[in-house]
């Protein structure tokens, strides 16, 4: 199954993507043991089922057109650099399966750009979100989102960060600076409430070209 073990906490490896909490670890065990050896019983206890806990941004962003996305947290340089990400300062795995598992992906945004890459020839506009952990070095988890179609624009994503924002009780601020990846003078940072969260903009045509996508595109990664 690949999982470590310490104490009480179990570690999941990034490759196993089906494992999103711990029903699914004993589904694992339930699936090691065989399902056949259980003894079929009814529990001697009753029990109310409750909703999971999810992030607040999953609601918003689905009213907003948007489809969650679920991607390998493992990368490698060659994938970053496609998206003008540095790899520099990336946690590399020690004995990697493949050679597109070497590090721990510092941002998300490649990992959606491969997605629209993927997806090209499905219908316009396609617009995708994923809420996972990057470490740069540091673990942190992030939301990223992406819009592609032959309108998407920095108003379009601006509007949806200030929706995020505006959801949170938060008050949205953008800064212009200038990042490798995006359209020069059509990107900003992105604070809330005074504290930088993250960048936003509408990724260069290089960049675009380099992922095989013919519409424009327009995204945002932000610290949860």
């Amino acid at each position: 199954m690949g999982h470590r073990i310490s104490g009480n906490t179990v570690h999941v490896p990034g490759y196993r993507t089906d494992i999103m909490n711990e029903v699914d670890l004993i589904e694992d065990v339930a699936i090691a043991y065989g399902f056949n050896n259980f003894e079929l019983r009814l529990p001697e206890v009753s029990t109310v089922g409750k909703i999971f806990p999810e992030p607040a941004c999953h609601e918003i962003l689905i009213g907003l057109g948007f489809d969650e996305v679920i991607t390998w947290t493992l990368s490698n340089p060659k994938l970053a650099g496609k998206a003008s990400v540095s790899a520099q300062h990336a946690v590399e795995i020690e004995n990697p399966l493949t050679e597109d598992f070497t590090i721990f992906r510092t941002s998300v945004l490649p990992n959606l750009l491969t997605v629209l890459a993927e997806s090209k020839n499905e219908p316009l506009p396609i617009r995708i979100y994923e809420t996972g952990s990057v470490a740069a070095p540091h673990l942190e988890e992030r939301l990223t989102l992406a819009s592609m179609h032959p309108k998407a624009s920095f108003s379009e994503i601006k509007g949806f960060v200030s929706s995020l924002a505006e959801s949170s009780s938060k008050k949205a601020e953008f800064v212009a600076e200038e990042y490798e990846g995006f359209i020069s003078g059509r990107c900003a940072a992105v604070y809330f409430d005074g504290k930088r969260v993250g960048l936003m903009g509408e990724i260069s045509p290089s960049t675009l070209s380099n992922f095989g996508l013919e519409q424009p595109v327009c995204a945002a990664e932000l610290k949860l």
